[in-house]
């Protein structure tokens, strides 16, 4: 109480049964500590979130956490249950110069939730304004990837160009003009086939057929386009010799994985240049572990497997 009452705040975690809490949780000396069990997901009632004060979400597990009866009314609730406004979910409690914190839920904290705990812990530290971190980098998924002849119908509609016009004449000049005003370093990550065939040898028809640009360019639109990107200091990574995830389940072959990957990093060399990527992103976040030993033996330049924050670790999912 010492430690509250001059300045600190305290942050509970958990609603957990503790009458020897109940004055730092906020509640009333007659409360009954009786449980919710319907109460779900969040509702932002104040801006803990940058632009999300009266928008919220509903994750569908429920908190079980205790009844609003059980508060005084002098707790201000910073966070509600999505499907009932009433529920406090984050409650936050002055005791003199101080504050309780208490997270009145007892779901498992899971990682898509320390984004709720840190910006409540960010209460505790008086005039310090909610970070927001700047943009170093942008990831380009799937590009360069092959640049096919035929036109893309939304450009054909707009432009009359096939792709490789557009791409020369109108999508790359803007992104190099906001690369340069914003003072922002691509990270691109190529596939060399826009397909999910799991047999027969590797082949690269579709990086290799693409039109020359203004009838010049001997390397077609991709070897153009890599030349660009590398030559202003952006980084090339590698998604893949094609659209389908390194895991036993997807390929008939499962050899042919290392053997598709070898052919990559030779092609790479080839074709686009002799400093091979240090970083990979799995196509459809997905890559289990014989992938993974694949990737690693074809392509031992790469040190860094970019797939999903959540999801299934042996899929590939739920990384850091």
């Amino acid at each position: 109480v010492k430690f509250v009452s001059k300045g600190g705040t305290l942050l509970i975690t958990k609603a957990a049964k503790d009458e020897r809490m109940s004055y730092f949780f906020g509640m009333t000396p007659g409360a009954d500590w009786s449980t919710n069990k319907v109460a779900s997901g969040l509702f932002f009632n104040k801006p803990l979130f940058p632009g999300m004060q009266g928008r919220g979400f509903d994750n569908e597990t429920t908190h079980l956490g205790f009844n609003t009866s059980n508060f005084s009314s002098n707790v201000n609730v910073l966070v509600s249950a999505y499907n009932d406004n009433n529920y406090p979910v984050l409650v936050e409690n002055q005791i003199g110069n101080g504050k309780v914190i208490l997270y009145n839920s007892s779901q498992v904290l899971k990682k898509e939730m320390r984004g709720l705990l840190f910006s409540a812990s960010l209460l505790g530290l008086e005039g310090i304004p909610y970070p927001i971190a700047n943009i170093g980098t942008l990831f380009l998924d799937d590009f360069p990837s092959a640049v096919y002849d035929e036109n893309g119908k939304a450009i054909t509609l707009k432009n009359g160009e096939g792709k490789s016009e557009f791409l020369k004449k109108d999508w790359w000049p803007k992104m190099k003009k906001f690369s340069q005003e914003e003072d922002i370093k691509f990270s691109a990550y190529v596939t060399f086939n826009a397909d999910d065939k799991n047999t027969g040898e590797a082949n690269f028809k579709s990086w290799d057929q693409t039109g020359l640009l203004d009838g010049k360019n001997e390397d077609g639109t991709n070897k153009w386009m890599t030349n660009e990107f590398t030559n202003r200091g952006h980084e090339l990574g590698f998604r893949g010799y094609n659209d389908l995830s390194l895991s036993k389940e997807l390929w008939q072959d499962t050899d042919l994985i290392l053997e598709n990957i070898k052919a990559s990093e030779k092609k790479w060399e080839e074709n686009i240049s002799k400093s091979l990527p240090t970083s990979y992103v799995a196509p459809n976040n997905k890559i289990d572990s014989l992938g993974l030993i694949s990737l690693k033996k074809g392509f031992p330049s790469l040190n860094f497997v970019h797939t999903s924050f959540l999801g299934d670790l042996y899929k590939g999912g739920n990384r850091e």
